[in-house]
C-alpha cells in the first residue's frame, strides 16, 4: 500500500480550507466567532478536520492547532467514544442524512461535560470531496438543570406522598378578613374538603373553621411577637361538629401588600372523645378504688372488732392464776390473733398504698428508742429460738427528731421479725447510725444521692438489720419488694406469710426519703440496709410539751389517790369489759354506755375527768357525739373535757379527721393497758397545763 506523504496532507487540507472559504469567503470568518461550536471533518481525504472555531476550543478545551489536519483518534486520545463516533460519521455520509448525536466528552483535566451535536454530509462542489459539517452545543449545565429537576419533581412526589398519608394539612393564608388561602395540602380531603375548592384563589379558611372561630383567630393571633413566634391551640368547628388543633406561624413573603401565615392544622375529635372517654375510666377507676378502700376500711374494722375482745381478754386471762397447759394454749390462741392481726394490718396498709393514701406525720422521735423498744418487742421470740438478738446504736442517735414513730417502728419489726423467722442458729443484729457515719461501701452505692444528705434541715440516718440465716439467692434479691413475692414457692409454704412485708417497708422507706436494699448469700445470712432522712427538731411556741415517764408516774400518784372519773362510750360488750377490767386495774373509776347519745345523757348528769369515744356506734357514733359536745351551748361547761378516740382504723386521714373533730388523741384497738394508761394520762396532763 502506498504511503501518503505528510506534505501533500497538508496541502490538501489547505486546497480544502481554500476552496471552502472561497466558497463561503463571507460566511467563514462569522463562522469563526459564532457562540456555537462548528467544525468540518474531511472524509474522502483521510477524515481530518480541517475547521474548528473558537467555540469549539472553549467547549472542549482543545486548541485548533492541536485538531486541524488530525483524524478524531489523534485528537481526542482520552474520548473511548471515538469509534462510536466513526460509526455514525460512516452512517451520515452513507445515507446522506443528518443526525444528532449526544456525546460524553473528558477533558485533559478530567472534567467531564455533555454536548450535543448535529452532523450533516456535504460534497465540495470544486473538488468532488465529501465532508462533514458538525454543529456542537455544550449541554452540560442543562443536563445538570435537567437531573437536578426531575430529582425536585420525585422529591416533591414523595413529600406529597408522604403528606397525602399525614394526618396534618398545611394551609397558606393570608390575614385579611376571611382569611384567604393561597395553598393547601392534597390531603385536605381529610377534612371532608375538596382541593378544588381552594383552587379558584377565592377560598377561605373560614370553610374550615367556621364562622364562629373568626374572632377566636384573631385573639389568637395577636400574640404573635419575637417572643412568641409560633402558637397552637383547639378549636372546634360548629358546621362541621369536629374539633382541630391549629399551629401557626407568620412568614416574612408578603401577598398583595398582606403578611402571610402558615398553619398546620389536625383533626383532634377521635383524640377529643378518647381523652373523655379515658377521664371518664379514671374517674370510675378512682371511684372503685376509693369504693375498694371504703370496703377494706369497712371489713378490716369489723375484723378487729372481735380480734380486739379476743386479745383483751387473752390479755386479761394470761395476767391471772393459769395451769402451765392452760397458759400455753392462751399463748397459742393470742399468737394466733396476732397474726391475724398482722395481716390484716398489711392487707390495709397495701390498699393505701395501691391508692396513693399512705401518708405519714412528723413527730419528735427519739432515734435510740424506737430501736430499744423494737429489740425488746421482739426480744422473746429470740429467746424462744436461741439466738442471739443485740443491737449496736452509735451514741449520736440518742435524740430527738421529727419522724414517724410508729411507721419507723414497723419497717424494723418487719426486717428484724424476718430475720428471725429465717434464722435458725447465731444472731439478729440492728445497727444505727448518722448516714456519715455509714461503711464506705454504702456511700460508694449511694454515690448519686450523697447531695441531700447534707441539707441543714434533714437528719439522714442509715440502718442495717443482718442475720446469719438462710440467705436469699441473687435472681430473688429484686423480686423480694415486689407485691406478694417471696423467695421461693417452699418458703411461703414453710414460714407462711402474704408477701407484703417488704413491699411496704420499701414505699415507707421511700415516703421518709430513702432507700433500701439487699445483700445476701445462701446459707450464711442476709443484710438489708435502708436510710431515712429524717428532719431536725425546730422547737416553736405553742408546742405541747411531751409527757416524760417521770411525769406519767407523778401523774399516776396523784390519782391513783384521787381516781379519775372516766366515761366510756363503746357498743360491743367484749370490749367494754376487756376496757372495765383494764381501768379497774389502774385504780379508777369508770361508768360506761352502748351509743354517743347514752353518753351526752351521762354527760350531762354526772361529773367526769376524762371521756373515752368509740368511733363507730349506732344511734350516735363518736365523731357526732364529740361534734354535739363541742358546739352545744348545752354543753358549754363541759365542752373542755378531754377526749379520747378509741378505733381500730388509725390512718393518717382518720387522724387528722379525729382531730379536726376536737379529739385529745386516740387509743388504738386492741389496746394495752400500758398504752391504754399512758394515753388517758397524757391528755389529762395536757388539759391540766
Amino acid at each position: 500500500m502506498k504511503k501518503r506523504n505528510p506534505s501533500s496532507n497538508r496541502m490538501e487540507v489547505k486546497s480544502i480550507l481554500n476552496a471552502f472559504s472561497a466558497q463561503d469567503g463571507v460566511l467563514l470568518p462569522l463562522l469563526e466567532e459564532l457562540p456555537i461550536g462548528i467544525f468540518a471533518k474531511d472524509w474522502s481525504g483521510g477524515k481530518r478536520f480541517f475547521f474548528w472555531n473558537r467555540k469549539m476550543e472553549e467547549i472542549f478545551n482543545i486548541k485548533k492547532e492541536d485538531v486541524v489536519g488530525k483524524t478524531a483518534r489523534k485528537a481526542f486520545k482520552n474520548n473511548k467514544d471515538v469509534e462510536y463516533i466513526d460509526k455514525i460519521d460512516s452512517l451520515i455520509v452513507r445515507t446522506g442524512r443528518m443526525m444528532e448525536v449526544p456525546v460524553q466528552h473528558i477533558h485533559l483535566d478530567g472534567k467531564r461535560i455533555t454536548i450535543r451535536m448535529k452532523k450533516v454530509p456535504q460534497i465540495d462542489k470544486v473538488t468532488g470531496n465529501t465532508f462533514i459539517l458538525g454543529l456542537v452545543e455544550d449541554i452540560t449545565s442543562y443536563k445538570e438543570s435537567e437531573q437536578k429537576l426531575l430529582q425536585s419533581y420525585r422529591e416533591r412526589e414523595e413529600l406529597e406522598a408522604i403528606i397525602s398519608r399525614s394526618p396534618v394539612v398545611l394551609f397558606l393564608f393570608r390575614g385579611s378578613e376571611g382569611f384567604p388561602v393561597e395553598f393547601v395540602s392534597g390531603n385536605v380531603w381529610r377534612f371532608g374538603l375538596e382541593s378544588d375548592l381552594f383552587m379558584d384563589g377565592h377560598a377561605s379558611l373560614v370553610s374550615l373553621i367556621g364562622e364562629s372561630n373568626v374572632a377566636l383567630f384573631h385573639e389568637q393571633m395577636k400574640q404573635f411577637s419575637e417572643e412568641v413566634p409560633e402558637i397552637t391551640f383547639e378549636l372546634y368547628s360548629e358546621s362541621r361538629h369536629r374539633w382541630y388543633e391549629a399551629t401557626l406561624w407568620p412568614i416574612k413573603r408578603m401577598s398583595f401588600g398582606e403578611k402571610l401565615y402558615q398553619g398546620i392544622f389536625s383533626d383532634i375529635t377521635d383524640k377529643k372523645r378518647i381523652d373523655v372517654e379515658l377521664r371518664e375510666a379514671k374517674k370510675q377507676a378512682e371511684e372503685a378504688n376509693a369504693a375498694k378502700s371504703r370496703f377494706l376500711a369497712t371489713v378490716t374494722h369489723e375484723l378487729r372488732t372481735p380480734l380486739n375482745g379476743i386479745l383483751g381478754m387473752a390479755s386479761l386471762i394470761k395476767e391471772g392464776r393459769l395451769s402451765p397447759e392452760d397458759r400455753e394454749n392462751l399463748g397459742l390462741l393470742k399468737y394466733s390473733a396476732e397474726g391475724l392481726m398482722s395481716l390484716i394490718n398489711d392487707l390495709l396498709d397495701f390498699a393505701k398504698i395501691e391508692a396513693k393514701k399512705l401518708k405519714l406525720e412528723w413527730i419528735p422521735v427519739n432515734l435510740k428508742e424506737i430501736v430499744q423498744k423494737n429489740i425488746k418487742t421482739l426480744g422473746s421470740i429470740a429467746q424462744e429460738k436461741q439466738l442471739t438478738l443485740r443491737m449496736e446504736v452509735h451514741s449520736d442517735l440518742d435524740r430527738t427528731v421529727l419522724g414517724d414513730p410508729v411507721r419507723m417502728t414497723q419497717i424494723l419489726n418487719n426486717l428484724v421479725g424476718n430475720a428471725l423467722k429465717f434464722t435458725f442458729s447465731g444472731e439478729v443484729v440492728v445497727r444505727a447510725m448518722p448516714m456519715d457515719e455509714a461503711p464506705p461501701e454504702v456511700f460508694a452505692l449511694l454515690k448519686d444521692q450523697t447531695k441531700q444528705f447534707y441539707d441543714a434541715n434533714c437528719v439522714p440516718v442509715y440502718f442495717c438489720v443482718e442475720d446469719t440465716g438462710i440467705g436469699i439467692p441473687k435472681d430473688k434479691m429484686q423480686v423480694i419488694f415486689e407485691p406478694f413475692s417471696q423467695s421461693s414457692v417452699s418458703t411461703s409454704r414453710q414460714f407462711g406469710g402474704t408477701g407484703l412485708g417488704l413491699t411496704i417497708c420499701r414505699t415507707l422507706v421511700e415516703k421518709m426519703g430513702g432507700s433500701i436494699w439487699v445483700d445476701s448469700e445462701l446459707n450464711k445470712g442476709s443484710r438489708f440496709h435502708y436510710y431515712l432522712l429524717l428532719k431536725q427538731q425546730k422547737m416553736a411556741f405553742g408546742v405541747q410539751k411531751e409527757l416524760s415517764s417521770r411525769d406519767m408516774e407523778l401523774l399516776a400518784e396523784k390519782y391513783m389517790t384521787s381516781p379519775l372519773k372516766i366515761l366510756l362510750a363503746e357498743d360491743n360488750p367484749v370490749n367494754r369489759l376487756v376496757a372495765i377490767k383494764h381501768v379497774e386495774r389502774l385504780g379508777w373509776d369508770i361508768f360506761t354506755v352502748e351509743n354517743g347519745k347514752k353518753a351526752l345523757d351521762a354527760i350531762k348528769a354526772n361529773e367526769f375527768d376524762i371521756l373515752l369515744f368509740d368511733i363507730k356506734m349506732p344511734v350516735l357514733d363518736g365523731l357526732e357525739a364529740i361534734k354535739v359536745l363541742k358546739n352545744d351551748p348545752s354543753f358549754k361547761e363541759k365542752a373542755s373535757l378531754p377526749v379520747l378516740a378509741m378505733t381500730a382504723s388509725t390512718s393518717e386521714e382518720e387522724r387528722e379527721q379525729f382531730a379536726d373533730a376536737g379529739f385529745d388523741g386516740i387509743i388504738p384497738k386492741p389496746f394495752k393497758e400500758k398504752k391504754l394508761k399512758s394515753e388517758i394520762l397524757k391528755a389529762v396532763y395536757h388539759r391540766k397545763l
